[in-house]
């Protein structure tokens, strides 16, 4: 550790507004480290919780980018068969009737 409790204590008070610092005990600065441990805990459970929410996100999007590239592609096949089939009937492929359009 970079500092000792009374450092800590003098440092937190100091930072607090409070320019006598003659009053800090080791035990002022044991009670900021739990406090501060604990905020640190919940800000960690806080970022946890988010980061599934943006995996879940992500999941989602996902999900939605790959049906809509199924659908693009069913929709370009279905084009080319029509296509193919237009093709087809220009050059008189029902049954010798040549469609001119």
């Amino acid at each position: 550790m970079l500092y000792d409790d009374t450092s800590v204590s003098a440092i937190i008070k100091g930072l607090s507004g409070d320019s006598d610092v003659s009053h800090v005990t080791p035990d002022d600065a044991s009670d900021f480290k739990e406090e501060y441990i604990i905020k640190l805990e919940s800000m960690n459970e806080f970022l946890k919780t988010e980061l599934d929410d943006k995996n879940n996100q992500i999941q989602s999007l996902q999900t939605i980018l790959s049906q809509q590239q199924q659908l693009l592609l069913y929709k370009q096949q279905k084009i080319q068969n029509y296509l193919k089939k237009i093709q087809r009937l220009k050059n008189g492929g029902n049954g010798g009737n040549k469609i001119t359009f």
